[in-house]
């Protein structure tokens, strides 16, 4: 199913990695709003190669949408884990 990340935090685990965790939102108007493709593609960057967790199901395929020429979202695909 594909969704828009509304919402991310980092988690710090006592001996472990930080997990951080995504929200997500069916909705693009409801998504964090970066002003550039740029500042989104780094995001996605960053969602891809952290362990990540989003309310029992896994996002995969981060990717840039482009709202208008200064609005830019990230969505992807979340899967059950």
């Amino acid at each position: 199913m594909k969704v828009y990340v509304r919402h991310s935090k980092e988690m710090p685990i006592a001996g472990q990695p930080s997990k951080v965790i995504i929200e997500c939102d069916r909705h693009p108007e409801n998504a964090i709003v970066w002003g550039t493709k740029e500042q989104a593609e780094h995001a996605c960057g960053i969602f891809a190669s952290l362990d990540q967790s989003t309310d029992g199901c896994n996002c995969r395929n981060f990717r840039v949408e482009e709202m208008s020429a200064v609005e830019f979202v990230v969505a992807c695909d979340s899967v059950l884990a």
